[in-house]
């Protein structure tokens, strides 16, 4: 139950950091994006970029469901930190686009 509540959360935070990531871009251009596969995609348009964290929303679920399978508890430290993982980039981003950083 707690992991299908912290993976709708990471969910969430997932498609946050899409969103500013898409208005960082357009705002400072493409040299911005670090993630060189993300950067890929991103250059193909929005559409491809979606696509991208989609996709690799789904493969993260299967990864975890997995891990899961084999240790429950293990499945909940990894969505726990990545939870904050992804609450401190779309934080981040966030000042960065507003421009404080």
């Amino acid at each position: 139950m707690i992991n299908n509540i912290l993976f709708g959360i990471i969910s969430i935070l997932w498609f946050i950091d899409e969103i500013l990531t898409i208005i960082d871009l357009k705002k400072f251009g493409i040299d911005r994006e670090a993630n060189p596969l993300a950067k890929y995609f991103v250059i193909h348009g929005k559409g491809a970029f979606t696509a991208f964290k989609i996709l690799s929303l789904v493969i993260f679920f299967y990864i975890v469901k997995y891990l899961e399978m084999m240790d429950y508890a293990a499945a909940t430290v990894v969505l726990f930190f990545v939870g904050i993982v992804y609450v401190i980039v779309d934080i981040r981003n966030y000042e960065i686009m507003k421009g404080k950083f």
